[in-house]
């Protein structure tokens, strides 16, 4: 199965993402916002890729969900769960109903309310594995919040720990936000891991959950009734309105920051042990120039290449200024590896200290 992925972060850690079946060039979206379509569309024309479904994982409250404009623009239908409340979808989805974008490409959903009645977790399975879109439900290292009108955070226990806990450990995870600069995660390492999976108590869950305590803008109403309308006529430019939840505690990095003298050295004496020197700019940057001996893994892709990063003797990433390297090798060092590295100032620093590029 020749998949194309990406995930789109905006402003605030919201993210979004485009899943495309390279035989059929057919795509879906999920949870795109109404300011980034220009993002969305122009990676499907690169890829050649025709959206035919946009998925929202619930209503949203904190951003203008873009899926109206998807299927204005793009001809998509829009899915939603059968709960929901929103005027938008033409497909309404119930628990366990699997839909075909093409190829091999199909997408099964799951109900997994609790931040909100209508929220489900979308799964697709690939050569990479199986990976959960969990929404708002699940984040790295959190949950989401369950002060919402219509939140209920027993139910959100019982969607942690039976539908999401039922998934293989192996299952990758990517929600709806990460505030925390981490790329995906998977069902294992969260139930290891994650303070709100480890809390085994349905009480002092649903405690915890109260217990938040989290801004609600005036603006949230707009929001949500913005979301609920099938065809609303603008919106407010702009980042995220609110926080979904409470920012998850990130491990202290154990990343080699490396200079451009040291990736030089390690490039020279480590590809032949069996390392691997990642670049995670986009294939266009790629392609402009690149440092010899190097491979191209966008960091979107980076889950689908994990079996590669595992067998590596040692794996060392770079981008443009260092700063999305050093994301991509803390999301896996995080997971386990431990021999990774990155070249701090990136392809600019390399550049400027007088070293080759290949063009």
């Amino acid at each position: 199965m020749g998949f194309i992925f990406k995930q789109v972060r905006a402003e605030g850690g919201c993210l979004s993402f485009i899943i495309g079946d390279q035989v059929s060039h057919r795509a879906c979206i999920i949870d795109p916002r109404a300011d980034q379509q220009d993002i969305y569309e122009e990676f499907l024309a690169a890829r050649k890729l025709t959206a035919t479904l946009v998925f929202d994982t619930h209503t949203h409250a904190d951003h203008y969900s873009g899926s109206h404009l998807v299927a204005q623009n793009l001809g998509a239908r829009i899915a939603m769960s059968a709960s929901t409340k929103s005027a938008r979808p033409d497909l309404k989805l119930v628990d366990g109903q699997i839909i075909e974008v093409g190829g091999g490409l199909a997408v099964r959903a799951l109900a997994t309310s609790g931040h909100t009645p209508d929220s489900m977790t979308f799964l697709v399975q690939g050569d990479w594995g199986q990976t959960a879109f969990t929404g708002d439900t699940l984040f790295i290292g959190g949950s989401g919040r369950t002060d919402f009108p219509g939140a209920d955070p027993s139910a959100q226990f019982d969607s942690i720990h039976g539908k999401l806990g039922a998934l293989p450990d192996s299952s990758w995870v990517l929600p709806g936000h990460d505030y925390s600069d981490l790329l995906f995660s998977t069902i294992g390492h969260e139930k290891r891991t994650n303070p709100h999976w480890l809390i085994s108590s349905r009480d002092e869950f649903v405690r915890v959950k109260n217990a938040e305590a989290l801004d609600s803008p005036g603006v949230l109403t707009q929001v949500v009734s913005f979301n609920l309308d099938a065809k609303p006529r603008s919106f407010p430019r702009g980042g995220a309105m609110t926080m979904c939840a409470t920012v998850a505690v990130k491990p202290q990095s154990k990343v080699e920051r490396l200079d451009a003298a040291n990736f030089r050295q390690l490039l020279a004496e480590q590809r032949a042990k069996g390392a691997i020197f990642i670049d995670v700019r986009e294939p266009e940057e790629f392609a402009r120039f690149r440092i010899a001996d190097t491979v191209n893994i966008p960091t979107s892709e980076l889950l689908m290449h994990w079996k590669e990063l595992k067998s590596a003797s040692a794996v060392y990433f770079l981008c443009d200024r260092g700063s999305r390297s050093l994301v991509a090798a803390e999301s896996v060092q995080r997971l386990g590896l431990d021999k990774v590295g990155d070249l701090a100032a990136g392809t600019s620093g390399w550049v400027a200290t007088g070293n080759a590029v290949v063009k």
